[in-house]
């Protein structure tokens, strides 16, 4: 996958993982974060979708909300009878960000975590560093120094540099 928003990819996917030191089963999260102020979503909150740490063990709720300022709160809990996964790293969600800017670099910073056990008691968490996503929407320029005129004659089949 890209690791830069470029002029190629315009539209860079963030994974959000957890990775923890318990293993008490998981019902539940909620995931505040900011973005930096030349970061967009690509879609608004469609560009933040569910990962597998929670969907994989059974069905869930998955929800959005656009708190304003680049802020956004991601909460997902397991439905039903049952509890959640144990494992103690995973994929909570992804989020899909872009820049307008020629240059840079932006960041997901993750303001705070509450996790849930299957009691719905809350778990030890804290959130870890912000990603840095790199920006470089400076389109390349190529300057042709020969020929250059605008008189050459090539003779098919023949080679001629070109620099």
């Amino acid at each position: 996958a890209p690791t830069a928003i470029s002029t190629a990819y315009t539209c860079v996917t963030v994974p959000v993982n957890i990775a923890r030191t318990g293993g008490e089963a998981v019902r539940g999260y909620s995931v505040k974060f900011t973005m930096s102020p030349n970061l967009i979503l690509c879609s608004g909150t469609a560009s933040i979708t569910e990962g597998t740490y929670l969907n994989s063990a059974a069905t869930t709720s998955f929800h959005v909300t656009d708190n304003g300022g680049g802020t956004y709160t991601v909460d997902d809990v397991i439905l039903g009878a049952g509890c959640g996964p144990t494992a103690l790293t995973g994929l909570l969600f992804n989020v899909a960000v872009m820049s307008m800017e020629p240059s840079g670099s932006g960041t997901i910073t993750i303001n705070t975590v509450k996790l849930r056990n299957c009691s719905n008691v809350s778990l030890f968490a804290q959130p870890g560093d912000p990603p840095v996503i790199q920006i470089d929407n400076t389109l390349p320029s190529v300057l042709v120094m020969a020929p250059n005129d605008g008189t050459e004659v090539f003779t098919i089949g023949a080679t001629h540099a070109i620099t």
